[in-house]
């Protein structure tokens, strides 16, 4: 089990650039880095930021979630 955490925190980090905007950012962030800045980097690490947070999170709790379950059925099966 512990190996499956650990690959998936790798796959999840080990994500290369996603071009995942939306239109008016998309533009907003094409324009920057014509100019020479790099907003268009930083608006791609939020978005990545807000899409993966929500997946860690129920993952988490799915994870403590099962570890109790376990733990009652050990209980169960012990009495």
């Amino acid at each position: 089990m512990k190996k499956y955490i650990i690959f998936s925190f790798f796959i999840l980090v080990s994500v290369a650039e996603m071009m995942a905007q939306c239109s008016m950012c998309k533009a907003n962030a094409k324009t920057a880095s014509e100019g020479g800045s790099n907003i268009g980097k930083g608006l791609n690490a939020g978005i990545e930021y807000m899409l993966v947070v929500p997946y860690i999170a129920a993952a988490v709790v799915g994870v403590l979630w099962y570890i109790n379950y376990r733990k009652k059925q050990a209980q169960q099966n012990a009495q």
